[in-house]
């Protein structure tokens, strides 16, 4: 699941997940767990990915009175800071590194986060 981020702090926000494949199930629990730490969001924007909008994001947003706002259909560059934070994600870290397990990638993330959040 991309991160999420703070558009006001420009912090990145929660655990950078590296798994196969993470569902509206797993993204609702992560987003639990952000409203617990810094509580909830006027409103998130997101593109149309299978993980933001299944029958468990719609009901974590509906649950929660988080307005939700999707990009349209074909405007990747319409986030453009996320864009740009997930092309440079891309081009610091997934283009030069190999991982040689899900928990490696995950120790790789986690180093990337604390960089990106501090440096």
């Amino acid at each position: 699941m991309p991160p999420f981020r703070d558009t006001a702090s420009q912090y990145s926000l929660g655990q950078w997940l590296a798994d196969t494949s993470i569902s509206g199930v797993r993204g609702a629990r992560e987003l639990d767990t952000l409203v617990r730490v810094y509580g909830k969001p006027a409103y998130i924007v997101s593109d149309n990915g299978t993980e933001f909008t299944s029958q468990a994001i719609l009901k974590w947003a509906g649950d929660n009175d988080v307005d939700w706002h999707y990009i349209d259909p074909g405007k990747p560059q319409q986030p453009a800071f996320i864009e740009s934070f997930t092309g440079s994600l891309r081009d610091v870290l997934l283009n030069e590194e190999l991982f040689d397990t899900l928990e490696d990638a995950g120790r790789k993330l986690a180093l990337r986060r604390y960089d990106y959040d501090n440096i």
